[in-house]
């Protein structure tokens, strides 16, 4: 397939990969990967390709990995490169306008919100947190600021009851590449007018730490169930019994007239292993103790009956 533009996709995560790997089957497939270093990962922190490199390489592509976009060497050679267009995803770094201004067609941003709506590094998590039943993906013109810049196009699709991050995000980066491939061309023939995003309904996500996986259950359990969504596959939310940490890959909403201490463990008519909330409780269904792979609850509970009635905190 003969390359008719020369474009360059900057992206790091599984969602970028998602993206690139529906780009590399297009006409639309990138001459340069721009991606961030290897990290380590896991217990033995061993060094890690991000998931683009790996897709980048096994399709000829050239692939870069920067610590820094100041250096002034890196950013005459990027120039040299006359690109069209640049395409940004989840890459990790922000791109000085200095460099957004290089390509002929500018430099676009795939995001996956609904732009003005969840600006920044987690909106699929902080949609599922806020009860959200629609999410979209946003393609936009960069400017300096983050997720600011003027619409190209968006679609929206649903969030459903059951969805994590994870199945989310991959909704959202299938959606989020074909919505690219096409815009693309009616990109590159100026067939688009970009249109400013209302400022003034701009809402704001934050980084995610570890910590904030431990799950308070004072909180009610329709609050807590969207939690453990949104922090699926990580940082997971969790709980600790006994001085172990347990975490919670997936629960169930269990409506209560009465609710008992909130954290405590208990077993309903069903015989499953639940947890009272500060407002209704919520039914374990897949967990991970410390040190264990996953499991259902009712396997763990099999040999540990000993744990209903105790607080979980």
């Amino acid at each position: 397939m003969s390359i008719k533009y020369k474009i360059i996709f900057w992206g790091t995560p599984i969602f970028a990969d998602l993206i690139l790997k529906k780009l590399i089957k297009s006409e639309f497939k990138p001459f340069l990967l721009i991606t961030m270093l290897d990290q380590p990962v896991g217990r033995k922190q061993i060094l890690t390709p991000p998931p683009v490199k790996i897709t980048a390489e096994k399709n000829n592509i050239t692939v870069w990995q920067l610590k820094s976009l100041s250096d002034q060497y890196f950013q005459k050679k990027l120039l040299s490169l006359s690109a069209d267009l640049f395409i940004v995803a989840s890459y990790g770094l922000i791109l000085p306008q200095v460099i957004l201004n290089m390509p002929k067609f500018g430099s676009i941003n795939v995001h996956p919100s609904f732009l003005p709506k969840y600006r920044g590094a987690t909106p699929i998590q902080s949609a599922i947190i806020a009860g959200e039943t629609k999410i979209g993906a946003s393609i936009v013109l960069m400017d300096s600021e983050v997720d600011h810049g003027k619409i190209i196009t968006q679609k929206e699709t649903e969030i459903e009851a059951t969805d994590t991050t994870e199945t989310l995000m991959g909704k959202i980066a299938n959606l989020s590449g074909d919505l690219l491939i096409k815009t693309l061309p009616d990109w590159f023939n100026k067939k688009i007018i970009p249109c400013p995003q209302d400022h003034n309904k701009a809402t704001f996500t934050h980084q995610i730490k570890k910590e904030e996986g431990k799950i308070n259950w004072n909180k009610s359990a329709q609050e807590i169930e969207r939690i453990i969504r949104a922090y699926c596959p990580w940082p997971s939310a969790y709980t600790v019994l006994d001085g172990k940490i347990v975490k919670i890959i997936q629960g169930e909403i269990l409506s209560l007239e009465h609710v008992d201490t909130p954290g405590k463990i208990f077993l309903n008519g069903k015989n499953n292993l639940c947890v009272a909330c500060g407002d209704d409780a919520i039914i374990l269904k897949i967990i991970q103790p410390e040190g264990k792979k996953p499991l259902e609850a009712k396997s763990f509970l099999n040999g540990h009956q000993e744990i209903v009635g105790k607080i979980l905190n």
